[in-house]
């Protein structure tokens, strides 16, 4: 037996639909039925969960002491550079399962009770730069959005595809919708059964 074990992310919603997806439902259009059997799932893979943590997993999985993570590509990606640097002997790899998975957003926003507006626009301008955004894309092996930064990018950092998924693989990624009130109350309560395995 392994003495490293599986982290999961402790994201709900997010965690929620991919067991939608792998079921061959409609991750955002889950039936109360299709909710229960999401339960079912979570409850009979719990028993193999080490932790369920959204902050510590790069370090464990830098030092071998889980196996497996659902985790972010960009962390991921973090993770194996990490392990490389260190040269301790953990291999790490990215793989997106063939049923799909989540396409995530990192978003910027502005409260509409900002004191200082002006300057939140002129940071979010100065990220947008394509200069800047691959520096930062470089830096922590996150994809951007701005196409015109791909140019700018490290060539092991633009073609790799844990960073930027291929066509193929973009293909089965998926959006979140914003789940209805009744629905996010049912997911609040499976996933804190999940979480104390109850």
């Amino acid at each position: 037996m392994a003495t490293c074990g599986i982290n999961i992310l402790d994201t709900p919603a997010g965690v929620t639909r991919l067991v939608l997806k792998y079921l061959g439902k409609n991750p955002n259009t889950p039936s109360p039925k299709d909710l229960a059997d999401v339960e079912t799932v979570l409850a009979k893979i719990r028993p193999y969960i080490r932790t369920i943590d959204s902050s510590s997993y790069i370090d464990a999985l830098t030092n071998g002491d889980i196996c497996i993570a659902l985790g972010y590509n960009g962390d991921i990606v973090q993770a194996r550079n990490r392990a490389k640097e260190a040269k301790n002997g953990i291999t790490i790899d990215y793989v997106i399962p063939a049923e799909g998975s989540l396409l995530w957003f990192t978003m910027l926003a502005i409260p509409k009770d900002a004191p200082h507006v002006a300057n939140a626009h002129l940071f979010i301008n100065y990220l947008m730069n394509p200069q800047v955004i691959a520096s930062i894309t470089n830096a922590v092996g996150f994809a951007n959005a701005i196409p015109v930064s791909l140019p700018l990018l490290n060539a092991a950092i633009g073609s790799d595809t844990a960073i930027y998924p291929t066509h193929d693989e973009q293909q089965h990624l998926f959006v979140q919708a914003e789940d209805p009130p009744e629905q996010s109350r049912t997911i609040t309560r499976l996933w804190q059964k999940f979480k104390t395995g109850q």
